[in-house]
C-alpha cells in the first residue's frame, strides 16, 4: 500500500473512531420525556414559570443545616407553586449534588434503580450525573443497579430536574428510583444512601412524593392534615406502618420519604419542618378531584 493509501486508511479509521465516540456519548445522554406535556417544552416559558414560582414562595429562615427535602412531582401548574418552597430553601445551600429519591409509577422491577448515564437533558439544557456517588450507590448491593426503563416517563424523577437546573447553580444529579416500596427495599435504600453520603459534604436529598389523590377538596385537606401530623413526628417507622394500615393511600411515594427519613436521621438530621402544603384545588382551581402536595425540610440542628 502506498503512502497515500496508508494516509487515507488512517483518516478513515480516525473518522470511524470519532463517530463511535460520538455515538457512545449520545447513548449515555437521557432526554426528557415529559417536556411539552407535564411542563412547557419552551426553554423561555419553562424558565420564566419556575422562576416565578420561586419568587412567589415565601420561605422562612431555616434554623439548622438542611439534609433533605420532601418535594411533589405533578405537572407544574398543579404542584410547582408548592415544590418551589423546598427548592427556594435548598437554593440557599447551592448544593454540588442533588440526590433525587423517587419511585416507579408505571413499571415493576425488583430492587432499586440508579440512573447510570452521563447526563440528562431538558429544555433548560443538560445536567450531568455525579459519577462518583452514582457508582458508589450501585456498588453497594447487587439489588441496586441501573434499569433504564425505570426512568422512561417517570414523573417522580423528571419533574425535579428543571427545578434543580433553575434553583441550583452547576449542581450535578444522582437519580434513585425504588421498585417495590416495601420495608426491605426501603431499608436497603436508606442504608445505601447513608453509607454513600456519610463522608460527603455538599449534597442535598430530595424525596419525591405527592399526597392524597383524587379526593374532594375538603376530604383531601382532612386526610393530608392527618398525614402531615404523622410526618412532623419524624418517625419513619410510624409513617410506614400508618401508610400500610391505610392501604398505602396516604401518599404515593411513602417509600421514598421513609427511606430519606431513615438515611437523614443517620446522617444527623433530628427535626422536620413543613414549609408548605396545598392541593391542586388551591393551585389550579378545580376542587372536585384534587391531589395534595407537600414541601418539607429535614434539618440537623
Amino acid at each position: 500500500m502506498g503512502t497515500k493509501g496508508k494516509a487515507m486508511k488512517t483518516k478513515v479509521s480516525a473518522a470511524v473512531i470519532f463517530i463511535l465516540l460520538i455515538s457512545a456519548a449520545i447513548a449515555q445522554a437521557k432526554y426528557a420525556d415529559l417536556a411539552g406535556t407535564w411542563y412547557s417544552g419552551s426553554p423561555s416559558v419553562l424558565s420564566s414559570e419556575i422562576r416565578q414560582y420561586l419568587s412567589d414562595a415565601d420561605v422562612p429562615e431555616i434554623q439548622g443545616e438542611p439534609v433533605a427535602f420532601i418535594v411533589p412531582h405533578a405537572g407544574y401548574r398543579f404542584s410547582g407553586p408548592v415544590a418551589a418552597y423546598s427548592y427556594k430553601a435548598a437554593a440557599r445551600l447551592n448544593p454540588a449534588t442533588a440526590v433525587v429519591v423517587g419511585f416507579s409509577h408505571r413499571r415493576y422491577f425488583p430492587g432499586i434503580s440508579v440512573f447510570d448515564e452521563e447526563s440528562y437533558t431538558t429544555p433548560l439544557g443538560t445536567i450531568y450525573s455525579d459519577r462518583a456517588i452514582t457508582e458508589k450507590l450501585i456498588s453497594y448491593d447487587k439489588r441496586i443497579r441501573y434499569y433504564a426503563p425505570a426512568f422512561s416517563g417517570e414523573n417522580s424523577i423528571e419533574m425535579q430536574i428543571p427545578f434543580i437546573q433553575t434553583a441550583f447553580k452547576d449542581s450535578k444529579i444522582v437519580l434513585v428510583e425504588l421498585g417495590p416500596q416495601d420495608h426491605d427495599n426501603i431499608t436497603l435504600l436508606a442504608n445505601a444512601l447513608y453509607d454513600t453520603l456519610k463522608d460527603e459534604k455538599d449534597y442535598v436529598i430530595l424525596a419525591s412524593t405527592d399526597m392524597s389523590h383524587y379526593l374532594t377538596y375538603d376530604k383531601a385537606n382532612d386526610k393530608d392534615s392527618h398525614t402531615v401530623d404523622i410526618i412532623k413526628k419524624f418517625d419513619p417507622e410510624l409513617l410506614y406502618s400508618e401508610s400500610v394500615k391505610n392501604n398505602n393511600e396516604l401518599m404515593c411515594g411513602c417509600g421514598a420519604v421513609v427511606a430519606t427519613m431513615i438515611a437523614s436521621k443517620k446522617l444527623g438530621a433530628d427535626k422536620l419542618s413543613v414549609l408548605k402544603y396545598a392541593n391542586s384545588g388551591d393551585t389550579y382551581g378545580d376542587k372536585n378531584r384534587v391531589v395534595g402536595y407537600l414541601s418539607a425540610v429535614l434539618i440537623k440542628e
